[in-house]
């Protein structure tokens, strides 16, 4: 069961909840009686500190029957370092959820041919070498998109066609946003199903039905499974009426927060109150939506 990228942990996003979107992947798998594969960024954000971290652990461990293999996107990555993969929100999933595997990037003895999104150049040398191909692949890159001018994490479709003459029969590919149509390279299909969540306005999103991908090992076939979700006019909803609410903190209210804190006067504590009282006033209208969406 393979799912496309994206399920930040920044905030419990009130437009499209990435937690529902897991309960429903995770229902999908037991029914299906399958695994889970993503094709990285499965988080968002650096910070630690965040507090669905805690709900997503749970979530994970309540279903610790059901696997989750995951490679490394360029949003898990810090700095694109591998030396610096502990200082991560992914470090402390992979160490808190005993069903969520990382899978060791560019192992040409696994069934599943994956590639994290550092060693994207890797893929030029496996070419190279030549040697028969796993027949699913699974990258954090692009395939024929170099993205703002950027070639280490894009597949041409020359090296596509070596990738097909090798073996591989699926190209599963995440790092784009943008869903596209499936494309045959020499017989091999190329995937990209773009974002899991939909957090612009851009017409493609305005439309498309979130899917997963439901594959069969021993066929090579697969089906498109729908999650549910709700109006795309009602996620915009959301949004606008989120963004409108954070802009209504009151300097007044700050004043009043900085006399509860009596001595706190530098900038920086001052921004610290600012976050906080945007957070309560976050809460809040999420608490009015909730109730009326």
């Amino acid at each position: 069961l393979t799912y496309p990228v994206g399920i930040g942990f920044e905030t419990d996003d009130m437009t499209e909840t990435n937690i529902d979107k897991w309960e429903q992947l995770f229902e999908l798998a037991k029914t299906h009686n399958a695994d889970i594969f993503t094709t990285g960024d499965l988080t968002d954000k650096i910070n630690l500190k965040n507090k669905l971290m805690g709900k997503i652990i749970d979530l994970f461990n309540k279903n610790k029957d059901i696997k989750v293999f995951t490679i490394w996107g360029n949003h898990d990555e810090y700095q694109d370092n591998k030396e610096l993969r502990e200082e991560s929100s992914m470090s402390v999933l992979l160490k808190s959820c005993e069903n969520l595997i990382e899978c060791q990037s560019a192992d040409l003895n696994s069934e599943v041919l994956a590639i994290d999104f550092v060693d994207s150049y890797k893929i030029e040398e496996i070419i190279g070498a030549y040697a028969p191909l796993p027949k699913v692949m699974v990258t954090h890159t692009f395939y024929d998109n170099e993205f703002m001018g950027g070639k280490n994490d894009n597949i041409t479709k020359e090296q596509a066609e070596k990738l097909a003459e090798l073996g591989v029969q699926r190209l599963i590919c995440g790092h784009d946003h943008e869903p596209h149509d499936i494309e045959f390279v020499n017989g091999m299909a190329v995937h990209r199903f773009g974002n899991l969540i939909r957090k612009n306005r851009k017409s493609y999103n305005s439309h498309r039905q979130i899917e997963v991908m439901l594959y069969d090992f021993e066929t090579n076939n697969y089906f498109m499974l729908p999650i549910k979700h709700k109006p795309f006019i009602e996620v915009i909803k959301t949004e606008k009426l989120l963004d409108a609410k954070r802009e209504e903190v009151e300097i007044e209210d700050i004043k009043e927060l900085m006399i509860e804190f009596e001595g706190i006067t530098t900038e920086d504590k001052f921004e610290d109150l600012l976050d906080k009282k945007l957070e309560q006033e976050t809460q809040n209208v999420r608490s009015i939506v909730r109730k009326h969406i």
